[in-house]
């Protein structure tokens, strides 16, 4: 399983916005993909997007091509601003450590 994590600022004025766009229903069906794991952690001045599969990045762009979700990204494009990708560049894991599920 590869792992590929998205960062970026948000507009601290909308942050409560955010919270509330993450709290409901998925933007997508994670069933029709081959990710694993999406997850979404919000800060008081970032939004962190975490995709597990094996390839997620690839994933990614593919949903990026799905116009629905498209719009749904512009309407958030004022309170999310610079996204980046980051890299793994080292995970521990304990030997005993049941794998995720």
């Amino acid at each position: 399983m590869t792992t590929v994590l998205y960062v970026a600022q948000i507009a601290p004025a909308r942050r409560e916005e955010l919270l509330e766009t993450f709290s409901g229903k998925p933007p997508y069906d994670i069933a029709a993909t081959e990710l694993e794991r999406h997850t979404v952690f919000i800060g008081p001045r970032h939004v962190a997007f975490l995709f597990e599969g094996e390839d997620p990045e690839a994933i990614v762009r593919r949903l990026a091509d799905d116009h629905d979700l498209q719009l749904q990204v512009i309407e958030l494009a004022g309170a999310v601003k610079a996204p980046e990708a980051l890299a793994a560049v080292f995970e521990w894991r304990r030997a005993d450590a049941m794998p995720r599920a």
